[in-house]
């Protein structure tokens, strides 16, 4: 199998650095950006299209899908990474959503502590994992899915190290590997083994 992993274009949010919930819109300039990745996949075979449920992915979905003519399968356990809703709305740079942002991180690797509504590491692991167990039980060659930033980062944790990693090692590469909007990360699935082919490829975007 060849799986396509693709961060949603721009949206409103996205740019103005607010934290945002599944109802955000694609910016303008994500709509060009999802009508850029689209005509990049017009000559690639693609057997299935599956995306996030959050508008932002959706829409991003539809534009490749279009090009392909096909119906993107919708997937609700693709969606983003849920953080507290109280901070859902606000400047990523606000001071106190930094210090709720850093009190949940300092706790991750401890399965007892929540700070509110948010999901867990654990629970946030736990979901991606059955993500990525769907996707290697799905019968076909060339899959592309639309999603977010911290999916696409864990679903190339667990493919790296399967279940057995920390917390910290999430941290770090979230921190390391970029996800760009429409950003084109690729891998091949074969002998129940996976390979990294290609990370966040933007070479369909004006430079």
């Amino acid at each position: 199998m060849k799986l396509y992993l693709i961060r949603h274009g721009e949206s409103n949010l996205n740019r103005l650095g607010i934290h945002q919930d599944g109802s955000a819109e694609l910016s303008a300039n994500g709509l060009k950006q999802a009508e850029q990745v689209a005509k990049r996949f017009s000559n690639i075979t693609i057997d299935i299209v599956l995306t996030s449920t959050y508008t932002r992915a959706r829409q991003t979905a539809e534009a490749i899908a279009k090009k392909l003519h096909k119906n993107p399968d919708l997937d609700a356990q693709l969606v983003e990474f849920r953080r507290p809703t109280i901070i859902v709305g606000r400047k990523t740079d606000d001071p106190e959503v930094v210090n709720i942002k850093n009190k949940i991180f300092a706790n991750w690797d401890n399965p007892r502590f929540r700070y509110s509504d948010e999901e867990t590491f654990f629970e946030f692991k736990d979901r991606i994992e059955l993500v990525l167990k769907k996707i290697e039980n799905i019968k076909k060659d060339h899959v592309l899915v639309v999603t977010h930033g911290h999916v696409i980062t864990m679903l190339l944790c667990l493919m790296a190290f399967e279940n057995s990693f920390p917390s910290v090692i999430f941290d770090r590469f979230r921190k390391f590997l970029k996800t760009s909007n429409t950003g084109v990360t690729v891998c091949n699935y074969e002998d129940n083994k996976w390979k990294l082919i290609t990370c966040n490829d933007t070479s369909h975007l004006p430079k």
